[in-house]
């Protein structure tokens, strides 16, 4: 009997030494670390480079916030999906909360991109140069967005803001010509808390969306 408890013991051991990594053993991924994930353009994967907010809280931004360094191939055409969360290297789950400073820059051949519903902060720059898009819709958590985001997006038609509260805007997130021309569909009831920002309160044509 007291063998058949020994092997047991070295069992349990060996068990150990071989197999030393769990989901919750393995060591949290640090804030600015950076990887490639795949996601989805066109019904195909691509790779793209994200960046870790928050480790332990599991966020990470779409791109690595230079200019310059774009997170996906600037020649990616049609329509490109994030998810909502992604797998890291570490093999958690991480919320996508952010795109980072000049994320999606001059990346002219996409003509949409869905954002997901975790997004809370659109990083400046990151459309900048996106010349192929024409719609863009913020989603019910977009907390904030940050300069020159959607400037020389020429073709931008349509802005459809599903936030379930306005979001923080700075200056010159959008061009003139955009300001002019397109629609900024905003949440049923809001249209005297948009025309009120700076920023939004300055589209020539605004509409309630009433779904």
């Amino acid at each position: 009997m007291n063998h058949l408890r020994r092997l047991a013991a070295l069992l349990l051991i060996l068990s150990a030494v071989l197999h030393p990594a769990t989901a919750q053993t393995k060591k949290w991924l640090t804030r600015g670390e950076k990887f490639h994930a795949t996601i989805m353009n066109d019904g195909h994967p691509i790779k793209a480079a994200f960046n870790v907010w928050s480790g332990k809280e599991q966020w990470v931004s779409l791109g690595i916030g230079e200019y310059g360094q774009p997170a996906i191939d600037t020649l990616t055409a049609g329509r490109l999906v994030l998810p909502d969360s992604i797998t890291g290297p570490d093999g958690r789950r991480y919320r996508l909360k952010g795109l980072a400073r000049a994320s999606l820059a001059h990346c002219s051949r996409l003509s949409e991109v869905v954002l997901p519903d975790s997004l809370t902060d659109i990083g400046d720059q990151a459309f900048i140069g996106c010349t192929g898009l024409r719609q863009v819709v913020l989603p019910p958590a977009l907390y904030v967005i940050y300069p020159f985001a959607f400037r020389g997006c020429t073709h931008l038609n349509t802005i459809l803001c599903r936030c379930k509260e306005r979001p923080r805007t700075y200056n010159d997130i959008f061009d003139e010509h955009t300001l002019q021309t397109a629609l900024l569909v905003v949440p049923a009831g809001a249209t005297a808390e948009y025309a009120n920002s700076l920023v939004f309160g300055m589209f020539r044509y605004r509409m309630e969306n009433y779904e």
